[in-house]
């Protein structure tokens, strides 16, 4: 869906719909390079750009990213590309619950569509435990 990037996905889920942008693998830049394996860089982009008013992400963008990076750094084999790196953006089109999920299913299929070697693939679910009160 995007010309630029290597790879890219929209994926939706009831509500939620994120938009993954894959580039590379490609040359590390040399103060992040290692030489042993490819680095997976995430950047992940709420729905309405920055953080209101203060210009940076929240904690919660920074978290999902942390998230989302051991998850691929998990299923990429990253010995194949040393010196290398994977960026994945994830752009937030729209969110009802289901965000990091999502996320989790659109930054795959990126990948997928990139043509990166995984060991496996990853699906993502939220599922919510709702009690109801007996009257």
């Amino acid at each position: 869906t995007l010309a630029r990037a290597d790879g890219s996905a929209t994926w939706s889920q009831e509500q939620s719909c994120v938009l993954a942008a894959v580039h590379g693998p490609r040359q590390a830049h040399l103060a992040r390079e290692d030489s042993e394996h490819a680095i997976v860089e995430v950047v992940f982009k709420p729905r309405n750009g920055l953080a209101k008013g203060s210009g940076i992400q929240t904690d919660k963008d920074r978290y999902f990213e942390g998230i989302v990076r051991r998850a691929l750094e998990g299923i990429i084999p990253l010995s194949m590309h040393p010196r290398c790196s994977i960026m994945v953006t994830l752009q937030v089109l729209q969110d009802d619950g289901a965000l990091l999920s999502c996320a989790l299913n659109a930054a795959v299929a990126a990948l997928a569509d990139a043509g990166v070697p995984m060991t496996t693939m990853l699906a993502s679910t939220t599922a919510a435990l709702v009690m109801i009160s007996p009257e």
